[in-house]
């Protein structure tokens, strides 16, 4: 029987690149290049009629509806060598065949998710995924963590249960180890298209309009500011259509413009900003968490506006911010500081890959 790894999530492509977990699922494929990988993207409710691409020699991705494709999964669970499942909702496919699985089960984490139920008030979710996060820490060999705030938290939280701990954060697909951006045509084309002056500054949101990101939080802070005439907004979002909605609800009279971009033209527009908006609630949903925009903001050297400092591991790397009520009631000034930049490089410099790389060995 070939040797199979089965990697529960959806295989990247053109179609879902710009989402942040895709970007991570990407990342991690690299390090199983020389395996053959089985990806299984399973719902309730959608594809009824299974779609399979193939990618390359050793890739191929199944979308099959859960009910219907039941023996399926389970013929791929039993006869994979190893199982790779992108956070416990993707686990919970197989929750039903944990008791015939006695293979290595290597979980990466992605975010607290019954945490993040009950700040969306799902408070029976909640409850669901609390039990359920407890069977897969107690059925699972290795747990990836994206920071080590995370892997301390469940270290904690799960002390009683015996896993190998990773921790291997975010790097986002856009961010290459050159810092310089050729601002030739691309950055040219950007300042035309949004009236960029030289005197103006640029603030930034990048991200989706999950309940997390405080979007309207957001717009409250940006109708709010006054004497913001030299202050461009850039908001870069996957769902225009419901933000450019949200705007023409408040009639915000502002220098706002909203586009949707892929990741590998991202860095044009972050090499032209000066702050970027990350208002993150005070929750271990977002002490734990590495937000990708938050890593690209710092690594382009822009100066985050946060409501939450602690974030992840940004605070103990001492990283450049301002809050929510300094942006509101202080003059922004142009950004010239360059903390950031030797903030990210010291996150990167403590990862390591090998540890990723042994997993599939």
């Amino acid at each position: 029987m070939t040797k199979k790894l089965l990697v529960l999530g959806p295989y990247p492509n053109q179609n879902n690149i710009k989402d942040g977990l895709v970007q991570r699922i990407k990342k991690i494929d690299k390090f199983m290049a020389n395996e053959d990988r089985v990806y299984l993207q399973v719902s309730l409710k959608k594809f009824i009629l299974p779609v399979k691409e193939k990618y390359g020699e050793k890739v191929v991705f199944y979308q099959l509806n859960f009910i219907l494709g039941w023996w399926f999964i389970l013929y791929h669970v039993l006869t994979s060598s190893k199982i790779y499942s992108h956070t416990i909702y993707n686990l919970l496919w197989i929750k039903y065949f944990f008791p015939f699985i006695n293979k290595k089960i290597i979980l990466d984490v992605h975010g607290a998710v019954p945490d993040e139920k009950r700040m969306e008030g799902d408070i029976k979710m909640a409850d669901y995924y609390e039990t359920f996060e407890r069977k897969c820490f107690e059925k699972i060999s290795t747990a990836i963590f994206v920071t080590e705030a995370m892997e301390k938290h469940y270290k904690t939280k799960y002390s009683d249960f015996n896993f190998e701990a990773i921790n291997f954060g975010i790097i986002p697909e856009n961010l290459v180890g050159n810092y310089e951006v050729d601002n030739g045509k691309e950055t040219e084309e950007i300042i035309k298209k949004i009236d960029l002056k030289e005197s103006d500054i640029l603030v930034i949101y990048s991200g989706g309009l999950h309940v997390w990101q405080n979007i309207d939080e957001m717009l409250d802070l940006i109708t709010s500011k006054i004497n913001d005439q030299n202050i461009v907004y850039l908001l870069l979002v996957n769902d225009k259509t419901n933000m450019i909605k949200k705007l023409n609800e408040r009639s915000i009279n502002k220098r706002i413009f909203v586009d949707s971009v892929l990741p590998d033209k991202l860095k044009y527009y972050y090499n032209l900003a000066d702050y970027g908006f990350v208002l993150r609630d005070d929750n271990v949903v977002n002490r734990v968490a590495n937000p990708t925009k938050l890593i690209e903001y710092l690594f382009y050297n822009i100066t985050p506006i946060v409501k939450l400092q602690a974030i992840g591991d940004f605070e103990k790397y001492n990283y450049y911010k301002i809050n929510k009520e300094e942006f509101l009631n202080n003059d922004l000034e142009k950004n010239l500081n360059q903390q950031n930049k030797e903030v990210v490089k010291k996150i990167f410099s403590t990862y390591n890959e090998n540890q990723i790389k042994a997993l599939f060995i």
